[in-house]
């Protein structure tokens, strides 16, 4: 099981979902408080811990913390928009993984799979044959938009010689009634 204790509800939904998509049972905190009382009841089922750094009431650093002094057999990650990964190790450790914000899913997932290799799901291979499967389907959509967008060129085109010629003649008629 993964405890993810983020705040952000939007990037919280969006790491669970990626997670669950991978078979992982993830628990969710939205701060630190939250996230140390959880580790408290499910300890013993708890495999990784992901946490954002900045967090109401307790803070990520003082998650990680407690996880590494009261659960020190317990993977932490840490997933900040404000600390690089040598920042984080000089401040957490050198056994704390730090991911910055905004992070691909597919470095979230397989960072999850080297540190609980036992837990469900082969992130790692899962996480490669997504993105892969979904490469195809992209390329096709993006050559039916730039063949859409050709066409759609052509008939300006179209449109701009018929607009000039119209205007032409409206110059000619609009000069030939003056004269």
């Amino acid at each position: 099981m993964i405890l993810l204790v983020e705040d952000d509800a939007i990037s919280r939904m969006s790491f669970a979902k990626t997670l669950r998509g991978y078979d992982y049972d993830v628990l969710e905190a939205a701060d630190g408080a939250e996230a140390i009382h959880l580790l408290e009841q499910n300890h013993s089922t708890i495999e990784v811990v992901i946490t954002d750094m900045a967090l109401p009431r307790v803070n990520g650093f003082s998650v990680v913390t407690n996880v590494k002094t009261r659960w020190p057999k317990i993977p932490a990650i840490v997933i900040s928009g404000y600390l690089s990964e040598e920042r984080g190790h000089t401040i957490l450790g050198p056994h704390v993984d730090v991911l910055q914000k905004p992070l691909r899913p597919s470095a979230l997932v397989a960072t999850v799979q080297r540190l609980a290799p036992h837990a469900r799901g082969s992130a790692v291979t899962n996480a490669t044959s997504t993105e892969t499967s979904d490469l195809p389907q992209s390329k096709a959509e993006l050559e039916a938009k730039i063949n859409r967008s050709r066409e759609l060129i052509e008939q300006t085109q179209k449109l701009l010689q018929k607009y000039e010629t119209l205007l032409a003649a409206y110059t000619t008629n609009k000069d030939n009634l003056e004269k």
